[in-house]
């Protein structure tokens, strides 16, 4: 494993983390219908653009994190 692929792993961890962030993150009532499904959105980007790293037991541990 190259310095290069190792480093990834860690903007796969902070998009997480901003994704949680941002689905915490209180917001007006008129805009509470109109709030995006972020980890959703992040776990189908990182499905699709990294899928030997990012899978089943990922989303499965992010819908876990929502739910607690």
């Amino acid at each position: 494993m190259t310095l290069q692929q190792h480093n990834g792993g860690w903007m796969i961890v902070v998009t997480f983390a901003v994704a949680i962030i941002l689905t915490i993150m209180p917001l007006p009532e008129w805009g509470e219908m109109l709030r995006p499904q972020w980890m959703a959105m992040t776990l189908i980007y990182w499905c699709i653009a990294l899928p030997d790293r990012v899978g089943v037991l990922l989303g499965w541990l992010a819908g876990l994190v929502l739910d607690v």
